[in-house]
This record gives structure tokens, sequence and C-alpha cells, in this order.
């Protein structure tokens, strides 16, 4: 049971007095390792991707991800210096985290466009 506690992060709802009959249980050295994981992906990933950008045009295709990974580098930075920083209670947290969403979804249409437009012509191809 050692670093285990209770939280408000993504348990908002509940009051804080009334925390102790709350059923989400939290380790904050885990959340912690978590970031950091998330950190070490994120700088690879973004490494890998911004070394294989040769023209202009993909630069634009990969923007969104590399706002993405901004984002996500920015929020886990801020969660863990600030440890009081949770989901639902600090607004910037909350907004950064959430924006994080809809440019995850906007790359992954341009990638799965692309990748249609490749098996497209490769089809053609082939015929």
């Amino acid at each position: 049971n050692s670093g285990f506690s209770q939280t408000l992060e993504l348990n908002y709802f509940v009051e804080e007095e009334d925390l102790q009959s709350s059923i989400c249980i939290y380790h904050e050295d885990a959340v912690n390792g978590l970031y950091v994981c998330l950190i070490v992906v994120i700088v690879l990933s973004s490494f890998l991707i911004v070394v294989n950008i040769e023209r202009t045009s993909q630069m634009f295709r990969t923007l969104p991800f590399i706002i993405f990974s901004v984002f996500l580098f920015g929020v886990s930075i801020y969660r863990l210096v600030n440890p009081q920083a949770l989901f639902g209670k600090d607004f910037a947290f909350t907004f950064c985290l959430t924006l994080t969403a809809p440019l995850s979804q906007i790359q992954g249409y341009i990638f799965t466009t692309k990748y249609l437009y490749y098996m497209a012509r490769k089809i053609e191809l082939n015929e």
C-alpha cells in the first residue's frame, strides 16, 4: 500500500472531503514514470519524423503531428514539474491535454488519406 493514495485526478466529480469513499487509486511514482516514458517516446518519434522531412509538402503534412508532439511534451513536463496539476482541476493542464485529441485525429486523417491514395495508385499500376 505504500505510495498509493486517493486523488481528484479523473475523479473531480467527488468532493475532496468524500475522497476516501472513492474507488480511484493513485500512485504518484507510477504516474510520473508514465509521463517520463511519454516524453521519451515523443522525443524519439518526433526526431525520426523530422529527420525524414525532405520537402515543404512533407512538412505541412506532418505539422499536426509536430504540434501534437509539442503539446504532449509540454503537458508532460508541466505535470512532472507541478504534481498538483490535475486533469479537471488545473485549467492549463486540462486545456492543453484536451487539445491533443483533435490534433491526433487530424494526423490520423492525413495519414489514412495519404495511404489510401498510395494504395489506389498501386492498384491502378497492377491492372
